[in-house]
C-alpha cells in the first residue's frame, strides 16, 4: 500500500472521537448571503462535510479508515491532515497530483483550502450575492480577522472579463466592512502566475488578483498578519 498507518489502534480510537476521519472528510459552510458572511454570521449557511481526498480514495470503515491503493495519488493531503502523526507514504508526495485532480471543481478546491489553511480562517462555498443569478455567486470566501477573500474558481483566462465586471458589481452592491476585501481569481493549474490591481468601486478601493492554485494557501497565509 501507498499510505500506511503507523497504529490500527489511534485510527480506530480517532474514529470513535471524531466520528468522521480528520483525514478523510473536511467541514466548511455552503450557501448563506454574502452580506452576513462577510459580517461572520453564518446562520443563513449549512455546515457540511465533504472529502478531503481529491480522488475520494480514502473509506472509512470499521477498523478506521481504508486507502484504496489503486485509487490514491500519493499526494499526501490526507497525510498532512492526521491529527496525530499517524499516517506515511511508502514513496515520496507529488503534490503537483493534487491540482490536476483539482481542475475547475469548486467542492474540491473549497475542501483543498480548508485542509491547507488553519482554523483562525473560515471558509466557505457558494456564497450568494446580490440576485439569483450563477454569476452572483461567490464560489468561495475565506473570512480572517482583518481581511476578506472572495475567490473565483477558473479553468481558463477566456472568461475572466466576464468575471471580473461580475465581482465589481458584486462589491458595488455589498454593505461596507471594516476589513479589507480582496477579490481573487484562481486558476486550478500551475502557472506560477500573481499578478494584482487595484480598481475604484463606488470610491472605494478594492484588490483584484489572479493566482494559481500552487501558490494561494502561502499566498494567504503570508498576508494573513496585514
Amino acid at each position: 500500500m501507498t499510505i500506511q498507518f503507523k497504529d490500527k489502534e489511534t485510527c480506530i480510537s480517532c474514529i470513535k472521537k471524531n466520528g468522521l476521519p480528520p483525514c478523510g472528510v473536511n467541514s466548511f459552510h455552503k450557501g448563506g448571503e454574502l452580506e452576513n458572511v462577510m459580517l461572520d454570521d453564518f446562520r443563513t449557511s449549512t455546515l457540511i462535510n465533504y472529502i478531503v481526498c481529491p480522488v475520494d480514495s480514502i473509506k472509512p470503515n470499521k477498523n478506521g479508515v481504508e486507502i484504496l491503493d489503486d485509487v490514491c495519488i500519493s499526494c499526501g493531503l490526507c497525510v498532512s491532515k492526521c491529527p496525530y502523526d499517524n499516517m506515511y507514504s511508502a514513496k515520496d508526495f507529488v503534490e503537483e497530483l493534487i491540482y490536476k485532480n483539482l481542475k475547475n471543481d469548486v467542492l474540491k478546491t473549497t475542501s483543498f483550502l480548508r485542509s491547507k489553511l488553519s482554523d483562525k480562517f473560515e471558509v466557505l462555498t457558494e456564497v450568494k450575492a446580490d440576485g439569483n443569478a450563477r454569476n452572483k455567486r461567490v464560489d468561495i470566501v475565506i473570512n480572517f480577522t482583518n481581511k476578506i477573500y472572495l475567490i473565483k474558481v477558473l479553468s481558463s483566462f477566456k472568461a475572466l472579463g466576464k468575471y471580473e465586471r461580475s465581482y465589481s458589481d458584486i462589491l458595488a452592491h455589498q454593505t461596507k466592512t471594516n476589513r479589507e476585501i480582496e477579490v481573487v481569481f484562481l486558476y486550478c493549474e500551475e502557472r506560477e502566475s500573481l499578478k494584482s490591481v487595484f480598481k475604484d468601486i463606488n470610491e472605494e478601493l478594492y484588490k483584484f488578483t489572479h493566482i494559481s492554485i500552487d501558490r494561494i494557501t502561502e499566498y494567504i497565509i503570508k498576508n494573513e498578519g496585514n
